[in-house]
């Protein structure tokens, strides 16, 4: 084996595995703060703090499942000499399909994504799903409802759609 080939997978695997590292200590982290604050916020904030940090593992797990490992896979098939492309597929396709999976986790996890994306998916209003009228005949909201309560309840107002031309231009 060349020593610029083992210089190359080190200099290659090295920060794929400081971001995993990074990815677990962050977690933890996040974990620790959480557990701190839990006696100085209210029950909403905590609901949000923990779907942020079911969130954090999930992210975490797939970085180093679907990302890490794969990565590590290619490497040692390089660094042993391995040729076979359906290894190589194989470790590629997970390599892709780990930035879905985390984008469809997240959307699934968090209510205020889901809530978002399906409301702008589904053209039927609905409430949000806090209110006992709210939830449609599968129980997934669309729409998210933000009413003062100071104001008599009118007409809830419907999010705008996401619109992706203005956001590129």
């Amino acid at each position: 084996m060349k020593p610029t080939v083992i210089g190359f997978g080190i200099f290659a695997i090295v920060p794929d595995l400081f971001v995993a590292f990074l990815s677990i200590f962050l977690t933890i982290k996040l974990w620790f703060i959480i557990e701190a604050d839990k006696s100085r916020v209210s029950t909403l904030t905590q609901t949000l703090e923990r779907n942020l940090y079911h969130t954090f593992i999930f992210r975490t797990t797939a970085l180093i499942s679907l990302y890490t490992l794969p990565y590590m896979g290619i490497a040692l098939s390089i660094l042993l000499n391995i040729q076979n492309p359906k290894v190589g597929i194989i470790f590629h396709t997970l390599i892709i399909l780990q930035s879905v999976v985390c984008l469809i986790g997240t959307i699934l996890m968090i209510k205020h994504f889901r809530v978002y994306i399906f409301g702008c998916c589904i053209s039927k209003k609905i409430l949000d799903s806090s209110s006992p009228s709210a939830s449609n005949s599968n129980g997934i909201p669309t729409t998210l409802t933000a009413r003062s309560e100071t104001l008599p309840p009118t007409s809830p107002p419907k999010l705008p759609p996401l619109r992706l031309n203005s956001v590129l231009q």
